[in-house]
């Protein structure tokens, strides 16, 4: 991070829950998130802490740790949980307002960017870049 000091877990998660706000009276989130260190069979759910490593991202299923990735980037932890939430309600809310003259995908892509649009541009802009590398690798 160069010059610049790591935020600790709990400054971390209010950084999080401040950008989550943005979108809760919305956005349903299901998604259970902790902001501590997960354990060996851990319960299920997102993990977000900091240590000095790195600031890390890890999802937990069945005890096991199926994802985890860690990043000095204050944006991209904040855009990795983000992104995951946005994207669960996005498919949600496409599915309960099904169109059948729209592909699923575009519907709760285009839902997606609204709800990051409401967290912030940055956080959109991201947003497109990430479902352009979707459509590129599985395209309509």
């Amino acid at each position: 991070m160069g010059l610049l000091q790591r935020l600790t877990t709990e400054k971390l998660e209010e950084s999080i829950v401040r950008k989550i706000a943005k979108i809760k009276d919305i956005v349903e989130i299901k998604d259970t998130i902790y902001y501590k260190k997960n354990i060996p069979n851990a319960e299920n759910g997102t993990y977000i802490y900091a240590d000095d490593i790195g600031y890390h991202f890890v999802y937990c299923e069945s005890g096991n740790e199926e994802s985890h990735k860690i990043t000095d980037d204050l944006f991209e932890i904040n855009y990795w949980l983000l992104s995951a939430l946005t994207s669960a309600a996005s498919f949600d809310f496409e599915l309960k307002h099904r169109d059948e003259n729209v592909e699923f995908r575009v519907a709760a892509f285009n839902k997606k960017l609204e709800y990051l649009g409401m967290i912030g541009e940055n956080y959109r802009k991201r947003g497109e870049i990430e479902i352009d590398e979707i459509l590129k690798a599985y395209p309509l």
